[in-house]
């Protein structure tokens, strides 16, 4: 059998390994029985992730708001009227969901782009419903000059 002469990569010494076809050895047969952590080299450890507050966090901040995406879709809601409706409340729960943190950055992505389109929805749903008053309004008043 042929013996083939090694380097340790823990102590660096030479051993002598016979030759195979497998993997060839790394470690002497002290390092590889021994789980001396002085012997071995310092496994890496991750490093320790400083966690810093998002932007709109730190909006939040400035404005005094715990909730800065809430509190502008509300304010947006109110203002088209539309808050009070079954788009309004998909909305603000939307947005409870975003200020709420937590998600990946697609999840996060995935969760803007669904409240934009509700927003659109509710502010097209006032705009319909604008529209809808203006045609009754007329109609009663036109049905009020027919019959005067």
């Amino acid at each position: 059998m042929k013996v083939k002469a090694y380097a340790c990569v823990d102590c660096h010494t030479t051993f002598q390994h016979p030759l195979s076809r497998g993997r060839p050895p790394i470690r002497c047969p002290k390092c590889r029985h021994n789980p001396d952590p002085l012997r071995r080299k310092a496994v890496r450890s991750a490093p320790a992730l400083t966690v810093l507050p998002t932007a709109a966090e730190r909006v939040a901040e400035a404005a005094g708001h715990a909730e800065p995406v809430l509190a502008l879709v509300q304010a947006e809601l109110s203002s088209a009227g539309t808050l009070e409706t079954s788009t309004g409340a998909i909305a603000v729960s939307l947005a409870r969901l975003l200020d709420a943190g937590g998600h990946t950055a697609s999840s996060a992505a995935s969760l803007a782009r669904e409240l934009r389109a509700t927003m659109a929805q509710a502010c097209k749903d006032e705009e319909a419903s604008d529209a809808l008053d203006t045609m009754a309004q007329r109609w009663r008043d036109r049905r009020k000059a027919d019959g005067a």
